[in-house]
This record gives C-alpha cells, structure tokens and sequence, in this order.
C-alpha cells in the first residue's frame, strides 16, 4: 500500500494520525481500511485531535539547545535523512539535565526488619501486602529538613505538583496526614533520592528529597511511584536483555536493583531509541498509569462497562473510562480488524520533503511509532526518503502510528510533502520460537522462520542438547539460557555483580553475573521466612547420554553455626522420577568458590533442578556446566594437581583455575600484587604514592566531598577514597599519583575504580615512564564520565625501570568552577594480563 501527501499551505497546520493494521486474505495483503482512502481522510474514531503548544522555531538555530528544553527533548527523538545519509541534529546538548542530577542520589533501602514470615515477594502488580490502606497515601512534608526558605517554597510547590499530577492518574490519592497511622514524611536533610517500595506498615515511613539535586517534578513522581510499590522496568530480568544492553562494571556491587538508567549502566539495543532513557518526562507516562491502575484494581467496579481496545487500560478517577495510547481514541479505543498474529508492520520512506533548521532539527515530522504505542515516538524529517521502520517484537507486531505534525512549527514554510508504503511483512519470529540463545530469522511466510542456534544447542527451536554437546550457564543473560526460573516458588533466584559475602566481594567464576540467592525485588520487603525456596532448572531437550553436571558455588562464612543453615539442593529427574535423596550443599565454603560435579546417567527428558533454601548464609552459583560422558570417565582432571587452584575441564582437556594470589599453569606461581584501598594513612602493600612533580596532592577523604554536585557520595569499597579537591586550585594544576617500587619486566594488569562526576571534570590519565625517556600515554578520560564509580582496566609491559602514573588535570574555565573533584579507589596492580 502505497500513500502519499502533501504539506498545506503555512495558514493550514495539522496533525494527523495514522493506525496501521492488516488483514493477510488468500495471500493478498489488503488494508483493513478502505484502500482507496488516503489517511488524512480516515474516521474520527482513528484520528486524535492533539492539543499542540506552538514552539518558537528560531531556537532551532541554536549552536546547542538547552538541556532541559522541549526543544531538545525532541531532538533526542529525531532521525534526519539528508542527501542519502541517515543523521541526527547537530545541537543535541550532551550535559546532564537538571532533573537527572538526582541520578547520583537515586536510592532505595532495604526495607525495615518485621517478623518473618511466608508472604511471597515478586514485582509489581504480583507483590501482595505492599499496597496502601484504602488506595490513600498519607503524607506530610517535614519543612525542619530543609535548609532555607527557598528550598522549603520549592519543595512544597514541586510536591504539590507531583501529587496533582498522581492523582489524577486513577483511584490511588496522595493526602495530607491527619492522624492516620501509617503515613509517609518526605525529607530532605540527606544526599540522596530515594524511597522504600510500597508499604511498610510500619508507622512514619520516609521519603527522601534532597535539595538541591532531587526537587524536580520527575523525580518526586519518581519516588512516589516506589513509595506506591513500583519498581525500576530496568529489574525485569525476565525480558530487559531483548530491549536493553549493560555495562556491569559500572553498577555498584549488588546495587543491580538500584541504578539509575543513564547510558553508563544501560544502553537500548536500538540506537534510535535512545531517547527513551535521556528524556525528562513532567507527568506519568501511559504505562506507568496503566500498572499504577492495575496494582490497586481501580477499575474492578467497572466490569459492566465496554471493554477498552488496543493496548489501553480502564481506569477508575470517580467514572469509569479508557486511557488510550497517544494517537488513538474513542469511548473504547476501538480500532480497525487486526491482522494475524504473525505479521509485523514494516514501513519505508520513498520520497521526503519535510523542512528542517540549519542544525538538522525537525520543523515538519512524521513520528513513527515502532516500539509501544503508549512510548513517545521517532520524529523523521529531512530532504531524501531510505528510511525503513519495523514494528518491534513487543505488544502487537502488526500495529504502528504513524503522525505527521506541521502545527508544532506552524509559521515555517511547508516542504512539498512525502510518500512512503506501507506492508504487512511475514513475520513467524512474533511469537518468539527460538529458545535460548537464539538469533531468528523471518521467512517468506507466516511459518516460515529460521533459529540461529548457539554452540552446545539444536533443532529447529534450539531446545535440544545433543548427547556430543557441552552447554554453559554463566548467567550473563540473566535467566534466559539454559537455566529458567521456577514461578511457583516463595522467591526467586537474582542475578548479581560481585556481591559481597561477609565482609569480602566474590568476583564471578566467569562473566560479569552469577546467580545469587538473594531476591532483590525482597531488597525492598519482609526478610524471607527461613526455609523459604527459589528454583530454578533446565527446559532444554536433553538427548538421552551419560552426562557429567559441574558447577560452582559458595556459601558464606556468617552466622557459622546458626541452625537457620543456607543449603542447595539439586535435583535430576527424568520420565522414571526423581533421584532420591536430592544432592546438598550446606557447608560453608569460606567465602570462596568451590567446584562440585554430580554424575547424570542416561534417562529420558532429563531435567535438573538448582533449588535454595533460605537461611543465614548469602550462596550463589556460576558457571554450570553440562558435558558428554560420566565426571569419572576420561575426566581430563584425573591426576592433574593444580596446587593452590582447581582442575576444571575445558574442551576435552583442563585449565587450572588459581586462587587469588597465585597463577601459572598448575597455579604454583605468587603472584605480585599491590593494593592501595586508602583504608588507612600508610599502606605497605600499596605501589603508588603522592608525585612530587606535580601542583598539589590527592586528599584522603570518606563520604561526601565539600564541593556539591560533585565528587562521589562515598568510598567504592570500605570507608575511605583519595580524591582531587579542586578549590583553591588553578585551571591546568596537576596532581598525580606514581609508583615507587620495581618491577620484574613482564605484563601487569591495573584496575582502579575512579569517579568523574562534575560539570567542570577536567581529565584523568594513565602513563608510563621509563626512566629518563619521555613519559608515554596510555589512556586518557575527557570531562564528566559518570555519577557513580566506573571501573577502569588497563594491561601494561613494563620495564623494570618504568614508573606507573595516575595524572589528573583540574577542569573548569575559571578558578571559581569548582565542580570537578575527580577521586580514586581500590587500585589494584596484579602482575599478568588482565584476561
């Protein structure tokens, strides 16, 4: 299907919306509309009527757009195709917004210790007992907390804007305390922004917004969301790998529930939606209000009422009525027929006209909505079509929106319009067939589709384990592999970044992930009654063959005999039952990983179960492994002594796997490290000490810098970091860190975890200096990185003449630009490579 239009004369801006669904009949793809109906002439059921604020086209020209303007809230969202080239706008600013500040104090506590018990823990809309009394949230805001009449006028103002804004969003009311007993009281005398998730029922429960950093509107909602028992959409476990990618080295150590989405921990697998994790949004999103109505049954009084349609909810606000996705409308959402289910809307650009300003930002735009129908979609504009857009996988693939708007910048002269075609493409893969970790492939029909297995996986699905194959579970993808959460359980298992067991941090056996039983949506609730079980097992096919189960695990070393005892058990079964008695695992392992391997003769649908049981002890699993034969025989382990490490069988042969401090092949080797974790003044083990060819010296320091909105709120690990304090410094000064030892010429792997958080940052470098020759560069960090500590890795040769140094330069244009402090912590120089 093909259509075309032409922009109006100035005197005529419109908007007009475009539903796109299909019917597939006898092979012939037909609209489900009338096809000889162009789309500005469809149904007032179909069309929204927008109420657009003119914008002022001239700060398009901008050479870089403010922050936190609308202005430059739509560029994120733009995609410009001129002269062939797909781009984007060129004054996209890059700095922080004002209400992501509140980034660097996002938090959320453990919640307050009440008798233990059985209630079960899950997400949102699934968690019983956190919801509030009678859908009425009391709350009082405690003024004392905040340090000047100003901050104390901007709160309330703010607050009260944040709770008009919630209580309109369905029956859940925010009220002013009158004597109820459990209530909340928003303060503001801590660094930090944050919330227990839902309700206590504990009496005063508190909310933090600190001022300056945290009294935006989003961020209050944001919090109030939490309070009212939502979570982060980042701590879905079950489906976040399809939408988003992470970088684990920059999260906190088991703060994975708890970071903020900026593009330092997580970025969208498709670039062009990027804007979906930068933009500041004033009011609840769609699917924030839909949950929030869900989680408190708002609508259950409404069963009488028509049933909304298309990816809408019911709400109840004193009426009953349906909330539609932007673009969609009517009494009940209705729209056209819906095509099968196994087709995906795939629309092309063929010619454009639609002008922009000299930065490549929109004037006239078609949003393109291929993602959700409730998320804000792509603006496109620009002089030359080639644009292709394909409904994502997620919520109806055989939906898409499609607006053109030329009322937002109505004073702008028109382009001479665009055409673009429209078709309902085949598409099998929909209904996600391929298991595991498989790529698919469309095919030329509905069921046609093709599953690009991972090594150890086949058939057509991927879900078969040959009797030849090995197959691994190091967790990477969360629970989306070999190993499946079990539902049915009083909590689940949670994957984690280098938690800490006791007092020590246990580094995965492999990857950045390891299983852990420790439930982090219960982060947020009741401890868990002991006994209490979270499971999980495999949902391949296995082909019937002897087999041999390797895996590590550790169990830590507190509360030792407790008789509340932390235990694994593992359980096979196959199509004759299960092997009795379970395999256990319950002694604690010294907070160190310890490798068991259980032997899985030949039985027909062989199935292995991993099920925790609470206790006093933290335990966590990685690096599950399952490969052809019985562990005894041709075990390429048998005879090996790997001295002060473990034999692990890799590919038919083995790898000593060392304990910390040792290397080699058969780990008999010491190996050299040097640790300055600045937890006292002098430190024998650590290599680097203070320059004396630099302008002035890191500071030892715990908690908070003096300088706001800048610095780290605290120490990587332990109590205490070195950090530059740049007041009273000029532009330019230096200071460094060196080493004062000598080496053993070889590879070296230095770690360190630093902070670069800072409108006014300058840089941070790693050099080598061989005696008197030059200094040589390694790597080099430019300006703000993050908010949080970020881990940086560097492999060096050296000399046994080489210095290392740690350099930074203090930032900032003038003296009295002040937020730049750059700090350091943990250093770590271990002699060998980094791998």
């Amino acid at each position: 299907m093909r259509q075309g239009f032409a922009t109006p004369d100035v005197g005529c801006s419109l908007i007009f919306s475009v539903i796109i669904h299909f019917i597939l009949l006898q092979g012939t793809l037909m609209s489900s509309s009338d096809p000889n109906k162009d789309y500005e002439h469809q149904s007032s059921r179909e069309i929204r009527s927008p109420k657009v604020k003119p914008m002022d086209p001239s700060k398009l020209s901008m050479a870089k757009l403010d922050v936190n303007s609308p202005e430059q809230n739509m560029a994120e969202r733009t995609i410009v195709f001129k002269d062939g080239a797909k781009t984007k706008p060129k004054n996209i600013n890059t700095a922080p917004k004002a209400s992501r500040e509140a980034a660097k104090y996002d938090y959320h506590p453990r919640r307050r210790e009440r008798p233990r018990t059985g209630r079960r823990k899950r997400v949102f809309v699934d968690l019983p007992n956190l919801d509030w009394p009678n859908n009425e949230i009391p709350y009082e805001i405690a003024f004392r907390s905040y340090r000047s009449p100003a901050t104390k006028a901007k709160i309330e103002s703010v607050f009260g804007e944040a709770v008009s804004k919630f209580n309109d969003a369905g029956c859940v009311k925010w009220v002013p305390r009158n004597s109820e007993t459990h209530y909340i009281t928003v303060f503001g005398n801590e660094q930090i922004c944050a919330s227990y998730v839902g309700c206590l029922y504990a009496g005063q429960q508190p909310l933090w917004l600190y001022a300056p950093g945290c009294d935006y509107v989003d961020t209050a909602l944001h919090e109030m969301l939490h309070a009212s028992g939502a979570m982060h959409e980042q701590s879905r476990i079950a489906d976040r790998n399809r939408l988003i990618s992470f970088n684990w080295d920059a999260v906190s150590a088991s703060s994975e529930f708890n970071y903020f989405g900026g593009q330092t921990y997580m970025t969208s697998n498709d670039p062009d939606l990027t804007y979906l994790t930068t933009q500041a949004l004033d009011d609840l999103s769609f699917y924030d209000v839909a949950e929030l109505n869900a989680f408190y049954h708002c609508a259950d009084s409404c069963a009488g009422e028509p049933p909304c349609q298309n990816q809408r909810f019911m709400k109840y606000n004193g009426v009953c009525s349906c909330v539609c996705p932007e673009g969609l409308t009517g009494s009940d959402c209705t729209e056209l027929d819906t095509s099968p289910d196994k087709t995906k809307i795939r629309m092309t650009i063929e010619s454009m006209n639609l002008p922009t300003s000299d930065q490549n930002d929109c004037f006239h735009f078609l949003e393109i909505k291929d993602y959700l129908a409730g998320s804000p979609g792509k603006l496109v504009c620009g002089n030359s079509g080639g644009g292709v857009f394909t409904k994502k996988l997620l919520g109806p693939s055989n939906m898409m929106i499609i607006r053109f708007d030329s009322e937002t910048y109505s004073t702008v002269a028109p382009g001479t319009g665009f055409t673009f075609t429209v078709e309902a493409a085949p598409s099998a893969c929909s209904s996600n067939p391929c298991k595991y970790p498989a790529m698919c492939t469309d095919g030329t029909t509905i069921d046609d589709y093709t599953c690009d297995c991972t090594d150890g996986y086949s058939g057509v699905n991927c879900d078969t384990i040959a009797a030849s194959a090995t197959v691994v579970e190091s967790f990477e993808k969360d629970f989306s592999t070999l190993m499946k959460l079990v539902k049915e359980t009083q909590f689940t298992w949670s994957t984690t970044a280098n938690p800490f067991f006791g007092q020590g941090q246990i580094t995965p056996v492999d990857g950045s992930l390891v299983a852990e039983l420790w439930n982090y949506f219960d982060a947020f609730g009741a401890p868990l009654a002991i006994g209490a079980t979270a499971k999980m097992q495999t949902s391949v096919v296995f082909e019937s063959a002897d087999r041999c189960l390797r895996f590590n695990y550790v169990i830590s070393d507190r509360n030792v005999g407790s008789s509340a005892v932390t235990s694994l058990n593992v359980y096979v079964m196959g199509d004759s039952g299960t092997t009795a008695p379970p395999y256990v695992f319950d002694t604690n392992t010294g907070n160190s990983w310890v490798q068991a391997e259980i032997d899985l003769p030949s039985m027909e649908n062989m199935k292995i179960i991993f099920e925790g049981v609470n206790g006093e002890q933290e335990l966590a699993v990685d690096n599950i492994r399952i490969s052809p034969k019985l562990c005894d025989v041709g075990n390429p382990c048998t005879g090996i002594d790997c001295n002060n490490g473990q034999c692990v069988e890799d590919n038919e042969s083995f790898q000593c796997q060392c304990d910390a401090g040792w290397s080699g092949d058969f780990c008999d080797i010491v190996v050299v490290t040097y640790t300055c974790d600045f937890e006292t003044v002098d430190e024998s083990n650590c290599a680097f000490i203070e320059s004396s060819n630099d302008d002035f010296d890191f500071t030892r320091n715990s908690g908070l810098t003096p300088t706001s909105l800048t610095g780290p709120v605290g120490a990587k690990t332990g109590n205490f970091y070195k950090y530059t304090e740049i007041s009273g410094q000029l532009t330019g000064d230096v200071a460094s860190l060196e080493t004062s030892v000598s080496f053993n010429a070889g590879t070296y792997c230095l770690r360190f975890w630093a902070s670069m958080y800072g409108k006014d940052v300058g840089s941070l470098s790693i050099l080598t200096k061989d005696g008197t020759s030059p200094e040589t560069l390694k790597r080099v960090f430019n300006g703000q990185q993050s908010s949080n500590w970020f881990l940086i890795t560097e492999q060096l040769t050296l000399t046994s003449s080489d210095m290392i140094i740690i350099r930074t330069v203090r930032g900032g244009k003038k003296s009295n630009q002040e937020r730049g402090d750059i700090a350091l912590d943990n250093i770590v120089l271990t002699e060998g490579s980094c791998a």
